[in-house]
């Protein structure tokens, strides 16, 4: 009994002391300057986090469009009616390529270029009971 209490606490400490390890100082202070001013910026970046989308859609029947990222989140849901063209505005965030958008049954992918995005679904009407 002794013997396994003394393995046991042997054990502990052996763990314990090899855990106790000093570490090195993460935190240290470097001499930076002004690190902003030293940035390369080009002179076409903006600093902004999302960018503005607009889309013009309008299709052959009245129904819901689903504007959804790639990813399948949801972006912005409407009501189009049938032959009336549709303004759509809202935001993304800016690393945001591409867009998906669903309406009776199709789905096509929009290529985000910073412009105007004109879309007319064409063809019947598919999957009237999806």
């Amino acid at each position: 009994m002794y013997r396994k209490w003394t393995l046991i606490i042997s054990i502990f400490a052996l763990v314990f002391s090899s855990a106790c390890k000093k570490e090195q100082n993460l935190l240290e202070e470097k001499p930076v300057g002004n690190a902003f001013e030293q940035m390369n910026v080009p002179a076409n970046f903006t600093w902004r986090t999302h960018q503005d989308v607009q889309i013009r859609v309008e299709g052959p029947y009245s129904g819901l469009v689903t504007i959804l990222r790639t990813d399948g989140t949801p972006v912005m849901k409407v009501n189009l009616t049938q032959n009336s063209p549709m303004m759509l505005t809202f935001g993304v965030p800016a690393y945001e390529e591409q867009l998906v958008m669903q309406y009776a049954g199709m789905t096509v992918q929009l290529e985000l270029n910073g412009g105007l995005i004109n879309y007319s679904f064409a063809g019947k009407k598919e999957n009237l009971n999806a």
